[in-house]
């Protein structure tokens, strides 16, 4: 992506974030993001696919989320769970495109997963159960609230994760893709 704050633009691979809010859903977004293009009504609907049966987590990643104490910093525990992800990929020690596009799937799918475990976990319930059905934004939600969320809600969240997918090389970001290309 590329940010200039001072004209207030923001672009991910070529497309102004106004008209990807504006027109594409998140599904697509990160398939530009990691694909360098939009996909194609079938390649979409694959990718959407691949994206549902990545949502479950390792039992090894609820574990430590439950040992952790209630009261710790929730960026702190996205931190550490993610670790403990990797630490249960198939694909952390493979090789090449593929095995990177598949890892970094099942990476944005159960970081959404662990974050709504988190939250019902440390609120002294236990996770909600995952559904699938319609788009990232919607499961967000119903996973969050345990409730379905309405077409507006639904519609707010899926535009708050098309502005938030990428920012190209702030500090935060700069430091994930180090750790990232150097395994």
């Amino acid at each position: 992506s590329a940010v200039d704050g001072d004209a207030g633009r923001l672009i991910y691979r070529g497309f102004a974030i106004e008209d990807l809010a504006k027109n594409a859903t998140f599904e697509e977004v990160i398939y530009l993001l990691v694909m360098g293009r939009l996909p194609s009504a079938d390649e979409l609907k694959a990718w959407i696919e691949a994206l549902n049966e990545s949502y479950e987590l390792p039992g090894e990643v609820l574990l430590y989320l439950r040992s952790r104490v209630k009261s710790a910093r929730p960026m702190d525990v996205i931190q550490g769970a993610i670790t403990v992800l990797a630490d249960h990929d198939p694909d952390t020690d493979a090789k090449g495109r593929e095995a990177m596009v598949r890892a970094s799937l099942r990476l944005i799918a159960r970081t959404m997963t662990v974050v709504t475990s988190w939250h019902h976990l440390r609120s002294g319930r236990e996770p909600a159960v995952l559904d699938t059905r319609g788009s990232f934004a919607r499961a967000f939600l119903k996973t969050l609230w345990s409730r379905n969320p309405t077409v507006d809600e639904e519609k707010l969240m899926d535009v708050l994760l098309v502005l938030h997918a990428e920012h190209s090389l702030n500090a935060s970001t700069f430091a994930a893709r180090e750790v990232a290309s150097t395994q």
